[in-house]
């Protein structure tokens, strides 16, 4: 223990600040749940199955390996895992696809995952993606694993725009205008849902949300996919060959422009660009 020399007392230890470039998004951004970052040698060290969770405390209470995604299916090597390119820690490092990879969630779907699409007790949500798209209309993030199956999905289009779809007791989507997502260009893609005021917010490469009115269909089912990335929610469906990830979070609020901020701000520092 220190002690205060003027009084003989014992004093607070001194505040130990982290190392530069360890902060992670859920400083920034109470509400996150999973940061997941191949820039990030704590996220993905350059070899293994598991891509890691950052979040020490996910804000819906999970324990923080609860958001651990496995590059493809399973904790088996595969063909249809993700390929990491770079070196462990360098802002440079990304994952590359060759049309049939993704990365599942390592353990069961949590309440706030199964929850996103419900409209009782629906999970507010925001998901953040920052990735290298190529023209292709195929899936960015899923909990459902087809047009007909219980839960929500997020794909691109070949025209740049994408669609966010929400099942319940039947289908409604969204889909945005085109020319969001750039042949070949690094983006950030923000999306953000509040049950209820009904809304859906985006942000691609901007500081200003397009904002719009999604009434969800009626449904308090979980949902039927398994938590997935680069495809819609079944391991199919996936990203084509060229596209890059570096980095999914989540987490469980509806942004603002000045939270979206902080997401992009915190981002632009990790990766070293600028996304907006």
């Amino acid at each position: 223990m220190l002690t205060d020399h003027s009084y003989g007392l014992p004093r607070p230890r001194p505040l130990a600040l982290p190392p530069a470039g360890t902060l992670y998004l859920d400083a920034v951004l109470a509400s996150t749940v999973f940061d997941l970052d191949a820039t990030i040698a704590a996220s993905y060290p350059g070899s293994g199955q598991t891509w890691a969770n950052l979040t020490a405390a996910p804000a819906d209470g999970s324990a923080q390996a609860a958001y651990d995604f496995y590059r493809g299916g399973t904790a088996a090597a595969h063909t249809d895992d993700p390929t990491f390119n770079g070196t462990p820690g360098d802002p440079a490092a990304y994952w590359s696809v060759d049309g049939a990879d993704f990365w599942r969630l390592a353990g069961a779907k949590t309440a706030f995952l199964n929850a996103l699409h419900k409209t009782t007790d629906g999970s507010n949500f925001w998901l953040a993606l920052a990735l290298r798209w190529v023209t292709s209309a195929n899936g960015l993030f899923g909990t459902a694993n087809a047009s007909s199956s219980t839960g929500m999905n997020l794909r691109s289009n070949t025209n740049g725009a994408f669609t966010f779809r929400q099942y319940g007791s039947a289908q409604v989507a969204y889909t945005s205008a085109t020319g969001l997502l750039v042949n070949g260009e690094d983006s950030l893609l923000i999306l953000s849902y509040d049950h209820a005021s009904h809304t859906l917010a985006h942000w691609v490469d901007t500081r200003t949300a397009t904002t719009t009115t999604m009434n969800f269909n009626t449904t308090t089912a979980d949902a039927a996919g398994a938590g997935e990335i680069f495809t819609r929610g079944d391991g199919s469906f996936c990203m084509s060959a060229g596209a890059r990830l570096y980095g999914c979070a989540m987490g469980h609020e509806y942004l603002d422009n000045t939270k979206a901020g902080l997401i992009i701000d915190h981002l632009n520092a990790r990766h070293g660009r600028t996304y907006a």
